[in-house]
């Protein structure tokens, strides 16, 4: 612990950039008689942005002021202006004013808080600065991640473009003389290695809305000769590469579970499963074939899972109840069979699921159409309840035109919205069609914050998760063509529905719904 203007602050040191000096200011996370002293270093080195790596654990009250907050740290006042919550990260931005002096009593100094200049008006501010503080919460306090590609997706704004060439080794030894507690252990350095190659293997893969076809043209593109398309084989290998840290499917191979999958295609890694609560004594109940994957907004934003087998309902309802899942999409055929009540209520030991009503619906260009089932889950207790809607796509994306695929991703995040509960995705097996609905709704609504995408980068981390999902280049590459023909025909990330398209059979009794069965209205 060093000072800064007599106050006790971190070590903080200057490391150089790529054709910059002193481009980044490399410091440890700051204790809480630091904070005031790290504020005032940022200040006065005009800093506009700064990264945290790590959970601050119980500083943020220290060091980051609330939402809507304001902190005081000496001269300095810090008001939390902005704040939004990513997957493995959380972005924010604060308003730091200078404030003046107000008096002097005896050797002491001072300051008007923010507040108290507002309502009384006895100061004014001698500066005010917005800053970005990008907080990475991924990175585990004890080792190494398993993965780079978090990170790279943290940091994929930066360029590494100008030159050919990476000199890691030599740019190390000239930021460790700069810097003496950078990469200080192999692994350190060994992890910077594998960042390096992640990024240099696969390209850049953020795309911009504008640039989605361009990009897809040069990603099948190889030298002008057509097939075999070298950079998309590159981005494909390295999406599907498993390195055997990340195989481990020790529940899914029990003698006990094997008869609840429908194909041993795809098997859930272990760290990634969806668990249920254990019935005592009964091996293999805490077990159901469903995975979590990242979206957009949540590290688990949704589940995918097979279409459940007759022994398995009652685990998928289960899991349903216990994860709090309002929204499902149905993406399985209706020759798979029915899993949800129809006119007889599902009675489980700890709830009771009903039917409610029927609606379809289609989108404004009548490609598309789909039905959304209402069910009412209530414990049998009589402790809670719970509302699911079912959105049924059957046979999405085979029935769907390329440009049109969007469209039922868009109509489940509609009845979804913004809640901040699992959306839980069913197709037959719980594989590829699942796992293209997921991506392209993390792409939808990357879309609509950021205006660009990432296919690759959520292609990988998909598939260390659900190992085999994207059996082939063509499957990989439909990703692409999905959003690329999106944004072609609806170019402004809205989609238009015509009103008198919604809501054709709202009033369906439960009498009709079991007639009908899965087929619902033809619209």
């Amino acid at each position: 612990m060093g000072r800064y203007r007599n106050r006790p602050v971190p070590a903080a040191y200057f490391v150089d950039g790529y054709q910059r000096s002193r481009a980044f200011i490399v410091t440890e996370r700051p204790g809480a008689a630091a904070c005031d002293a790290l504020w005032r270093l940022a200040w006065e080195q005009g800093v506009t942005t700064v990264v945290l790596i790590g959970v601050l654990q119980g500083m943020e009250e220290w060091f980051l002021p609330k939402l809507g907050r304001v902190r005081s740290f000496r001269d300095l006042s810090v008001r939390g202006h902005t704040e939004r919550a990513l997957v493995g990260c959380v972005v924010r931005e604060t308003i730091v004013s200078k404030l003046k002096v107000l008096k002097l009593v005896g050797m002491m100094i001072m300051f008007v808080p923010y507040q108290e200049r507002l309502l009384k008006g006895r100061s004014r501010r001698c500066g005010e600065r917005r800053l970005q503080l990008w907080q990475y919460t991924d990175w585990p306090e004890l080792g190494m991640p398993d993965s780079p590609l978090q990170l790279l997706h943290f940091t994929r704004r930066i360029i590494l473009k100008h030159k050919q060439e990476l000199g890691v080794f030599s740019y190390w030894q000239h930021a460790i003389g700069q810097c003496p507690h950078l990469l200080t252990t192999l692994a350190e350095y060994a992890f910077l290695h594998d960042c390096l190659l992640e990024r240099v293997t696969a390209g850049e893969t953020l795309v911009p809305r504008d640039g989605a076809r361009r990009y897809l043209e040069q990603l099948q593109s190889s030298c002008g000769t057509g097939f075999p398309h070298s950079t998309a084989e590159k981005q494909y290998n390295s999406a599907t590469d498993l390195k055997v840290r990340h195989f481990t499917v020790s529940s899914g191979n029990r003698p006990c579970n094997e008869g609840k999958r429908r194909g041993s295609s795809f098997i859930q890694m272990e760290d990634s499963r969806v668990r249920l609560a254990p019935t005592f004594g009964l091996d293999g109940t805490d077990y159901v074939n469903a995975s979590w994957l990242p979206g957009y907004r949540l590290a688990k934003e949704y589940i995918l899972t097979q279409h459940p087998p007759p022994s398995t309902v009652l685990s998928f309802w289960q899991m349903v109840w216990e994860h709090r899942v309002t929204t499902v999409a149905c993406l399985s055929p209706e020759e798979c069979g029915v899993f949800w009540p129809l006119a007889q209520p599902i009675y489980c030991p700890q709830f009771i699921i009903r039917y409610v009503s029927e609606s379809a619906d289609c989108s404004a260009t009548y490609k598309t159409s789909w039905i959304v089932r209402s069910f009412r889950m209530d414990s049998a207790e009589g402790a809670g309840a719970l509302t699911v809607r079912l959105v049924s796509l059957p046979m999405w994306p085979e029935e769907a035109s390329i440009d049109s695929a969007m469209e039922g991703v868009q109509a489940v995040q509609e009845v979804h919205g913004e809640r901040q509960t699992p959306l839980l995705v069913v197709d037959r097996y719980g594989g590829t069609e699942g796992a293209s609905f997921c991506l392209l709704g993390t792409a939808l609504r990357q879309l609509q914050h950021e205006a660009c995408f990432d296919v690759f980068t959520y292609a990988k981390l998909y598939h260390q998760r659900r190992p085999g999902i994207w059996k082939s280049m063509r499957e990989y590459l439909y990703l692409y063509h999905a959003v690329s023909a999106w944004l072609a025909t609806r170019g402004n990330g809205v989609l238009y529905r015509g009103a008198s398209c919604t809501s054709l059979c709202e009033s369906r009794t439960p009498t009709e719904a079991t007639r009908d069965a899965a087929h619902g209205v033809m619209v």
